[in-house]
């Protein structure tokens, strides 16, 4: 019996639960403590670095619109595009990058010169082939 009153169980009982318990408190509070302070060190950091950096990206997208007309969000839609190839670059994996940029290249040329995006007629070229008729043009 002294062996399993030695051990904690579900319930807690044996002669070291309380023991365990206070350590279990108590490094639960240390970690939550320790993560309050690091949750404050990143939002101090956040502010003082990445807000302005944010900023800056906005006052870039604003600028094109006041200085050429092109809309804040068609601007950020195109840089996706242009952001996803630009970290494909950086991928080890030949294979990685390849097929970020084959979807990048076959969903460009499924569009059509002067249309707008139509991700219905990408689905019908991707499940019928490259040959399958555009949309609206039967």
């Amino acid at each position: 019996m002294a062996k399993n009153e030695s051990k904690s169980n579900a319930t807690g009982k044996g002669t070291s639960a309380g023991h365990n318990v206070a350590n279990i408190h108590n490094g639960v509070r240390q970690a939550f403590a320790r993560a309050n302070e690091l949750d404050d060190e990143i939002a101090t950091l956040m502010e003082k670095h990445i807000k302005p950096l944010k900023e800056e990206k906005t006052k870039l997208f604003r600028g094109l619109k006041k200085d050429f007309g092109i809309k804040s969000g068609v601007a950020r839609a195109q840089y996706k595009l242009i952001r996803l190839a630009h970290e494909a670059d950086g991928f080890e994996k030949d294979e990685e990058r390849a097929a970020v940029l084959d979807a990048l290249s076959l969903t460009h040329e499924a569009l059509h010169p002067g249309e707008q995006v139509d991700f219905i007629d990408v689905l019908k070229r991707v499940d019928g082939g490259i040959n399958a008729a555009p949309a609206g043009n039967a």
